[in-house]
């Protein structure tokens, strides 16, 4: 072998080992671990899996559930008919629009957290909804305002009096 042949073989036999993958190529991404949360606060933004959690958190740290989700028997009977309602869907919506027109409070907002509950399904009760966000109870101009977002893009009507709440700069005890 001559030593023009000896120069090109080197090249050569290098670009062979690189390109068929025998040298380790340097990695690009690097997954970084980070320090663990003090373990004394808890939150969701830990990111435990059902796997992990168990291991990690010690037993005056987890709350059972049912403290967090009343049972069907702690619930109240209205509680439980709201949420009867909200199942049944549009029709029940003729009679939660008659009591979103009472003049008495309470049944306004049973009836509008009914509507929370029931989401796109409610559609058809944007303009009670709407009336209600003029309220003179703050409590029902709020749940008038949540029902309105869970319905969704059908209560695109309601945008105009929404940027009005909005950019009111504070909630006055009688609106009407």
């Amino acid at each position: 072998m001559n030593s023009d042949s000896t120069r090109l073989v080197g090249p050569f036999l290098l670009a062979v080992v690189i390109f068929s993958g025998c040298i380790p190529q340097p990695i690009a991404h690097k997954k970084v671990k980070r320090p663990l949360p003090d373990p004394d606060v808890v939150s969701t933004r830990l990111g435990f899996t059902s796997t992990t959690a168990p291991g990690s958190l010690r037993d005056d740290q987890v709350k059972p559930v049912t403290l967090i989700v009343p049972s069907f028997e702690e619930r109240s009977e209205q509680e439980v008919a709201a949420e009867a309602l909200s199942q049944i869907g549009p029709s029940a919506l003729p009679e939660l629009r008659r009591a979103l027109q009472s003049r008495d409070p309470r049944i306004r907002r049973e009836a509008a957290g009914v509507l929370v509950r029931m989401g796109p399904e409610g559609k058809d009760a944007v303009p009670d909804l709407i009336r209600l966000l003029d309220d003179e109870d703050e409590a029902i101009r709020k749940l008038a305002a949540r029902a309105l977002g869970r319905i969704g893009p059908e209560a695109a009507a309601a945008v105009p009096a929404l940027m009005r709440t909005l950019l009111e700069p504070q909630a006055t005890p009688s609106r009407k």
